[in-house]
């Protein structure tokens, strides 16, 4: 969907779990983000979707099983 693989996908899950949006945004020099607006906005309902809305085995902190 975002076209970027499970570790990038959950250290942003874990960024945006304990600091919000803001911890989603760029860091270092340059002030631009990885992900454009798009798909910043279709991250964070994913991620307010939560793991079993899509196809995960259950609930907990990671993202555990398997989607398909």
């Amino acid at each position: 969907m975002l076209g970027v693989g499970r570790r990038p996908v959950g250290l942003w899950h874990r960024a945006w779990r304990e600091g919000g949006r803001d911890a989603l945004l760029p860091m270092g020099p340059g002030g631009s983000s990885y992900l454009s607006a798009k798909q910043e906005a279709e991250l964070e309902v994913l991620l307010w979707a939560g793991p079993m809305e899509h196809g995960w085995e259950d609930q907990r902190g990671r993202w555990r099983g398997s989607a398909g």
